[in-house]
């Protein structure tokens, strides 16, 4: 066997061996890329805030339900959604303390309810 088909060979088989573990090299490249993404826009602040109760929102499925209410705050114009937990009342119409977790450098934004405020 002379040095070129030698070299042939070895560039054949360089490519096979290429061709099998390229796949996972890509589920691994993304992978890594999903997981940047997932911590890098996990909430940094938080901040307490409180909003008028306007309305309420039961979803219901197989575990049971859970009970949304939607909040006017001062500084949106839109609601916003907090899940009341277990079984706390629903109050509609009196203030809402929650905590408002936030990501500067995201505009990702979850509300957290706190308690009822007592005027």
């Amino acid at each position: 066997m002379n040095e070129e088909e030698k070299e042939k060979l070895d560039r054949e088989y360089a490519a096979e061996r290429f061709g099998i573990y390229a796949p996972f090299i890509v589920i691994i490249a993304l992978l890594f890329v999903i997981t940047a993404w997932y911590i890098f826009n996990q909430p940094t602040s938080s901040q307490i805030v409180v909003g008028v109760a306007m309305n309420h929102r039961a979803l219901l499925h197989d575990e049971g339900h859970d009970i949304f209410l939607y909040v006017a705050l001062d500084d949106r114009k839109q609601l916003v959604k907090v899940r009341l937990p277990g079984k706390t009342p629903i109050r509609v119409g009196e203030k809402v303390e929650m905590n408002r977790l936030f990501s500067d450098g995201s505009d990702y934004e979850k509300y957290v309810f706190h308690r009822y405020v007592d005027d």
